[in-house]
């Protein structure tokens, strides 16, 4: 199999799309009317984990570089829909006090969206070890390979474990995603 067409999908992505840290802000149309970073988000996604490609190439980096490209074209796009979901009275509010946008931004729309903003993150983190442990299955390396090596030498105790260090890992992310997401909302403060 040719790497060609992934390497320019890969470039491609990451050239044209530009990113930024905070283009996730301007994604929704109730924030700023007329910019949408959808086709940034979009390009970014459009890159897939081919895993035949990565089987060819036998590195981490190809996919590294997937996994990557494809978390932040999803994760622009899901805060980009937390954020048109914002509402804009308290942006309104603090807009009519005299409050600049730093302080719309702070006050008005970061309470509103920062557990959601935590949550797809976390969610990610996890779907990510879960991805990097398949592709890695498949060629590029990492735990996955690990895991890979020891059932084809029909080491199943040591597969066995490396599958249990997966689940663990995967229920340590989702524990900790709960206890912060919990903090955020103030959750705790209400069972006192």
């Amino acid at each position: 199999m040719a790497t060609g067409p992934f390497v320019i999908q890969a470039v491609g992505g990451a050239v044209r799309p530009r990113f930024r840290i905070p283009d996730f802000f301007y994604g929704g149309q109730a924030l700023i009317e007329g910019v949408m970073m959808r086709g940034r988000t979009t390009a970014a996604m459009s890159v897939r984990m081919p895993a035949g490609e990565i089987r060819t190439l036998s590195e981490p980096l190809p996919g590294v570089l997937a996994i990557t490209m494809h978390t932040l074209g999803a994760q622009g796009k899901l805060f980009a829909e937390v954020n048109e979901n914002a509402s804009m009275l308290p942006i309104e509010g603090i807009r009519s006090a005299g409050g600049n946008w730093f302080q719309e931004i702070r006050y008005g729309v970061l309470p509103q969206v920062l557990p959601n903003f935590m949550s797809y993150t976390f969610w990610r983190v996890e779907l990510n070890v879960r991805s990097a442990t398949i592709v890695g299955f498949v060629g590029a390396g990492g735990i996955g390979h690990d895991l890979f090596t020891s059932i084809q030498l029909l080491y199943f105790a040591d597969a066995g474990a490396i599958l249990l260090i997966v689940i663990a890992t995967i229920m340590l992310i989702d524990m900790i995603s709960e206890k912060y997401r919990h903090l955020v909302i103030g959750k705790d403060a209400l069972g006192r």
